[in-house]
């Protein structure tokens, strides 16, 4: 608005007003003409672009007036929240196929994840995704995933690796818990060689 107020009438280029000091009554004729407005702008839009415009969203702007009125401004009561985890699940899925069963397996992979305090660092160590490996040596509960500070380890090829203080590059292949330690299964480079 600062860009184009020497464009526009002197009315546009006001301060915004806080609704939060209003009085009601004022608030109360505001929500009059709030919810005119928001009628005509469903009126114009079915005429310029077409009643199938008017779907559920826009229908629900006939009602943002008195909802506003009852619950306060709109952010306080969106559905952003609602939205902002519906997109965490849809990201979480791999593919179509079977999506409640995706999502309900990857709350009960959360469920499972266990927190390490690592007392002498007072730190915080986390194994979220069990799995297990078949023919592991150590006992204990199984993990194929582990984040510490910044650092995240993956059992897979692409997130496997890290160098040990003394240099040894070393590839995961099990991540297992036993009691409040947690161990690193996996198999040093033996040969190092420039790209």
């Amino acid at each position: 608005m600062v860009y184009l107020s020497n464009s526009c009438p002197c009315d546009f280029n006001r301060p915004p007003r806080n609704v939060h000091t209003e009085k009601p009554s004022v608030l109360s004729k505001k929500k009059d003409v709030a919810d005119q407005l928001l009628r005509l702008f469903i009126s114009h839009s079915a005429n310029i672009y077409g009643v199938k415009f008017i779907v559920y969203n826009v229908h629900s702007l006939c009602h943002l007036a008195a909802e506003c009125l009852d619950h306060g401004p709109a952010d306080s009561f969106s559905a952003y929240p609602y939205e902002n985890r519906l997109g965490m699940i849809k990201h979480s899925l791999k593919s179509g196929y079977e999506p409640l069963v995706q999502a309900a397996n990857h709350d009960l992979e959360k469920k499972d994840s266990v927190i390490v305090l690592d007392i002498e660092n007072n730190d915080v160590v986390t194994v979220p995704r069990k799995h297990h490996v078949l023919d592991e040596l150590i006992d204990g509960r199984q993990f194929k995933y582990l984040k510490w500070r910044n650092i995240e380890l993956k059992c897979n090829r692409k997130d496997s690796c890290f160098i040990t203080h003394g240099g040894t590059v070393v590839m995961v292949t099990n991540i297992v818990k036993r009691g409040e330690e947690i161990f690193l299964i996996g198999y040093p480079f033996e040969h190092y060689e420039n790209l």
